[in-house]
């Protein structure tokens, strides 16, 4: 690296050359023309180098731009082909999990379509209210109201008396006493004003409702009377005996207005179709402990001329009760033979025989609609019959003894039902779900069965 003083000394050479020069005039003036031709030829030389460098350099930059979009092209097309490879990726799988996410839900379906009657709520009858009437009680009627049943008691002299009870409560509201033996058939008269009674005294008496007395008291049986019925207009009172006649009466006017023969032993049950036109009865082969023989068959009458129509024959035993079918197209009948018949009253013949109970059937009605029939049966418990298919609906079980009664409110909503140990019974139509008490691992081994039918479908 140069010393300092020998900057100072090339620098004082070159103000020594510079003085020569400007010294010598001549010299300095060639001196000068010389640099600047120099300096031209510098100038067009660089403005060469420029113009060169220049060209060079857009050459340069549209090989540049040239490539950048070369690259980029390729890279667009190949970024283009891949997303379209994912679309089209997408699409598959969507359009498989579409197809796993059906045959899912055929499954689901296939399952709930047999899993789905055992979740559904049923309708089901059920007890919503028991009343307990006193020992030995019955209930043999209810208002056209259905505000009200009535019946007797049993129990020491209460059999004289009828009472009455609030269907809603199981209320006593009142007693009735006249009968001077037992009481059995009762029967309200269509405008629930009148009350009409039969007894062991062989009488029947008529009950204003109302004042709670006594309006009449019919004479003309020589027996016990054991059913009785009224017209569907309220004017005539048709009443079976053990006499083995029917009477009908005027008791408006306290008047017998005939007495029906025909049946060979006591009158258990007579009902008169709605239209008022017929009346129909069965017979039973004793009363008490006392036996008689019995023709087990049902008779139809004209009420107004007193003539027999027809007998109806086909029970084994003693016919204890019977009832027309709200349409009148229909009677039922029930007996001593456990069984149920129904009657196709146009033709005259036989439906069908509806067995189940496994003891005497005492009590049928139908419902108001008259799609159902029930049954009471010394067996203990209620049968539900479906009229049209002529099968058993259900049995309502829960008395503890025979059951002798039994009736649908007016509304068709609720059944009622007496039994001989002073217990009435209030039955609903509810809907209800099935209990399942399993656990969840009870519930999916029941459920695999299903799933592998299910796969296999």
């Amino acid at each position: 690296m140069p010393s300092r003083e020998d900057e100072l000394q090339d620098l004082k050479a070159a103000v020594e050359e510079l003085t020569q020069q400007i010294s010598n005039p001549q010299s300095f003036q060639v001196s000068l023309q010389r640099d600047s031709s120099d300096i031209k030829q510098f100038r067009t030389k660089m403005a060469h180098v420029a113009d060169a460098l220049e060209r060079r350099l857009d050459d340069m930059e549209g090989n540049i731009i040239g490539a950048v979009r070369a690259e980029m092209s390729d890279w667009a097309d190949r970024l283009e082909n891949r997303l379209g490879e994912m679309e089209k990726n997408i699409i598959r799988e969507v359009s498989e999990l579409r197809s796993k996410v059906d045959e899912v839900n055929k499954k689901f379906e296939r399952l709930s379509a047999k899993i789905d009657p055992f979740l559904e709520p049923q309708p089901t009858w059920c007890c919503i209210q028991t009343f307990d009437i006193g020992f030995c009680g019955f209930a043999n009627a209810i208002s056209p109201d259905g505000q009200t049943f009535a019946g007797y008691d049993y129990s020491d002299d209460s059999y004289l008396r009828i009472k009455f009870w609030n269907l809603n409560n199981g209320q006593e509201i009142c007693t009735l006493v006249g009968h001077s033996e037992w009481t059995n058939p009762i029967a309200f008269s269509p405008d629930g004003q009148t009350l009409a009674s039969g007894s062991g005294d062989q009488t029947i008496k008529l009950w204003n409702l109302t004042s709670e007395e006594l309006i009449c008291t019919l004479f003309g049986h020589s027996g016990s009377v054991w059913s009785i019925a009224f017209s569907p207009d309220g004017q005539t009172l048709a009443s079976g005996s053990f006499d083995n006649t029917i009477k009908l009466w005027n008791w408006v006017c306290e008047e017998e207005i005939s007495t029906l023969t025909g049946h060979s032993s006591g009158v258990s049950s007579v009902a008169f179709s709605p239209d008022g036109q017929t009346l129909a009865s069965g017979n039973i082969p004793h009363i008490g402990n006392i036996a008689r023989e019995a023709d087990y068959t049902i008779k139809l009458w004209n009420p107004k001329t007193g003539q027999e129509i027809y007998t109806l024959t086909g029970h084994s035993n003693g016919v204890i009760s019977v009832t027309f079918s709200p349409d009148g197209q229909t009677l039922a009948s029930c007996g001593a033979d456990k069984t149920i018949k129904l009657w196709n009253l146009a033709y005259k013949q036989e439906i069908c025989t509806l067995t189940g109970h496994s003891d005497c059937v005492r009590s049928i009605a139908f419902s108001p609609d008259g799609q159902i029939l029930a049954s009471g049966s010394d067996d203990k418990t209620i049968k539900l019959w479906d009229v049209n298919a002529h099968q058993e609906i259900c049995t309502l079980t829960g008395h503890i003894s025979e059951v002798r009664f039994v009736a649908f409110t007016p509304d068709g909503k609720s059944l009622l039902s007496s039994s001989g140990e002073g217990i009435i019974k209030i039955w609903q139509q509810l809907l209800l779900i099935p209990a399942i008490e399993m656990t969840v691992t009870e519930i999916v081994e029941r459920l695999r069965p299903l799933l592998r039918r299910s796969d296999q479908a």
